[in-house]
């Protein structure tokens, strides 16, 4: 019989993380000490984002050594602060790289051109050389869009978080109610005065195991009293009828077993005559 012939196996999840990992230009970082990143985690930040998901497993994988760091922050529509990359160098002395509205192809470029050393110059002239692109999707780049003239630098997160307290609440101050109180007394002129609402004392003295309005003992309206009432007789009515069934389930019972044990006696009447009978021959026949 011929062998089946196997189906071939393409290669498996690790063996191409390992070939990404591998692939040129192996970005190499020589004079730091270490790397930290700081960028929004969502929704915005998107050229950094990109960095940290395609670029940054290339980086440990060349720099096991390398201590990196990064800080993922929830950012609100309100916040602007820029993403940036913070170096620090083997002498001590720190230097940043700001992504904001770049690429994640150009910020590669801009870090390997800051610490790349010498490889990296010889990756460039061989890739001038033969054509090829420095990054692998270099040639997807946009140019990116200048800042408005007259626009201030967005500061980091650092300083963004120092010039930006975060706001304590007080213990048994809800920041939310207070704002919404403020903001209808002065729709109704009424400037820091609030609305006396009235209380309603009830007794619930004897509300152990009642509840709404028999709880309260408040009128109950006339739609909720008729279809409790409906409620009270229906439920009269069904237990009533489940007792008859139980009644009548129990009378046949009776019945049938009455049947059975007049049945048992006969067929006892009947075998004893047929024994005796059996008895009689038995001594004819013997004498």
């Amino acid at each position: 019989m011929a062998r089946k012939l196997k189906a071939p196996v393409g290669p498996s999840r690790l063996s191409k993380i390992l070939t990404q990992l591998k692939s040129s230009p192996k970005l190499s970082l020589f004079g730091i000490r270490s790397l930290r990143l700081s960028y929004a985690y969502r929704n915005d930040h998107w050229g950094a984002r990109h960095f940290a998901k395609e670029q940054l497993p290339k980086l440990r994988y060349a720099n096991p050594a390398l201590k990196i760091e990064v800080e993922k922050v929830l950012k609100r529509p309100e916040e602007q602060w820029r993403p940036e990359i913070e170096l620090q160098l083997e002498d001590g002395s720190r230097k940043t790289i700001d992504m904001h509205n770049k690429w994640s192809t150009s910020i590669v470029k801009e870090l390997m051109e800051l610490a790349g050393g010498d490889p990296w110059r010889r990756w460039k002239a061989t890739a001038s050389k033969n054509g090829q692109p420095l990054v692998p999707g270099e040639e997807y780049e946009r140019p990116t869009p200048p800042s408005p003239s007259g626009m201030l630098p967005l500061p980091n997160l650092k300083v963004y978080r120092e010039t930006h307290p975060p706001q304590e609440k007080k213990k048994g101050e809800n920041t939310d109610k207070k704002v919404a109180l403020d903001a209808a007394a002065k729709a109704k002129g009424k400037k820091g005065k609030k609305d006396e609402v009235p209380t309603l004392e009830v007794d619930l003295s004897n509300s152990k195991t009642k509840t709404g309005a028999a709880a309260t003992n408040m009128p109950m309206h006339p739609t909720t009293a008729f279809f409790r009432e409906s409620e009270q007789a229906w439920d009269a009515k069904r237990r009533v009828t489940v007792s008859l069934n139980l009644r009548e389930e129990c009378w046949v019972h009776q019945r049938v077993q009455r049947r059975l044990n007049s049945a048992r006696c006969t067929l006892t009447e009947d075998y004893e005559e047929q024994f005796m009978a059996g008895d009689e021959q038995q001594s004819s026949h013997d004498s």
